[in-house]
């Protein structure tokens, strides 16, 4: 074997074992937490708000996340972050785009067949704990008015599953 088509295995069984090591943990995750995005969340519910979260208008965001497994289970975090800016501010009302991303969050947590254990509205946003089976999770989301007319929304999550016995 050449030293170029040596590289070249290696390279490959190194990927391999990555991309199986990323699909053995996003098997361990809920198909909820594995397909929340903000940003979609966002703009599912931005079309009667007020809300420009094109790049043009100013909506951006950002995000990142952790993944461990261990002896006693797996655990996750994720955060996101968004930004839209608000171009009609008589239209847009902070509490009522609350409200509808809450909505949102719960719908899709019983599409995916998790159970809501706790829900509580916070001055800002919400914070919503789930579980199915040995997983136990929560969505938590803070939102605040910025200079410029900008509306910004933060989304952290975290999920655990229990050691299976």
């Amino acid at each position: 074997m050449t030293k170029s088509a040596f590289w070249k295995v290696a390279l490959l069984s190194v990927l391999l074992l990555l991309g199986g090591c990323v699909a053995y943990m996003s098997s361990m995750q809920s198909s909820f937490f594995s397909k929340f995005s903000l940003k979609q969340l966002v703009e599912t519910t931005k079309s009667r708000s007020g809300l420009t979260c094109s790049s043009s208008g100013g909506g951006g965001g950002m995000g990142a996340g952790t993944g461990g497994i261990g002896r006693s289970g797996s655990h996750f975090s994720k955060t996101e972050s968004f930004s839209c800016q608000i171009t009609n501010t008589d239209q847009f009302d902070q509490k009522k785009f609350i409200s509808a991303l809450k909505e949102e969050v719960e719908s899709e947590l019983k599409d995916a067949k998790l159970k809501i254990t706790s829900s509580q509205d916070r001055d800002a946003g919400f914070h919503v704990e789930y579980e199915f089976g040995d997983v136990k999770g929560n969505v938590a989301i803070e939102s605040r008015l910025d200079p410029g007319n900008y509306f910004t929304v933060k989304a952290d999550l975290t999920e655990n599953r229990a050691e299976a016995k």
